[in-house]
């Protein structure tokens, strides 16, 4: 991840994640080892593993490749109770199997909390899918503990 700081103690921060699994002498890659694209840790908008390949009933199938960008303006909200805000854009993509990789990507914009917390890092975010399939939500409210990324 890249920050850069920007007047009135804001900052813009861009990471760019690029995946591909491959499966070892021809077999096929396990589940647990494929990229589940959406999500608070990935595409904020979408519920986990729906930027990627589903099947028409909804089922997650995972990706064997994965394209990710994620653009945020942070700004301090209170600097004595460690607490930001950020206006985020995301913008990728799970590939399936057979799927060529492109950069036709799904987009995703919305506002994010963080707060460090004597707890430890708590991030909430609400997201919203800006090209929604027929059947996928159009906003996703995400909670998490823990963990900034």
């Amino acid at each position: 991840m890249k920050y850069t700081p920007l007047p009135f103690d804001t900052r813009i921060a861009v990471r760019v994640r690029y995946g591909a699994a491959v499966g070892l002498e021809g077999k096929p890659i396990p589940l647990t080892e494929r990229y589940f694209v959406g999500g608070i840790n990935t595409m904020r908008g979408f519920v986990f593993g729906r930027a990627g390949p589903v099947t028409a009933a909804h089922t997650l199938l995972g990706a064997d490749k994965e394209l990710i960008f994620n653009t945020d303006f942070i700004f301090t909200i209170s600097p004595e109770a460690k607490l930001n805000g950020v206006i985020f854009f995301d913008y990728g993509k799970g590939f399936g199997d057979n799927e060529s990789f492109s950069f036709k990507l799904r987009p995703a914009a919305g506002l994010e909390g963080r707060w460090i917390s004597p707890f430890g890092p708590l991030r909430a975010a609400y997201g919203i899918n800006l090209d929604p399939n027929p059947g996928e939500r159009k906003g996703v409210f995400e909670f998490t503990i823990g963990s900034l990324f």
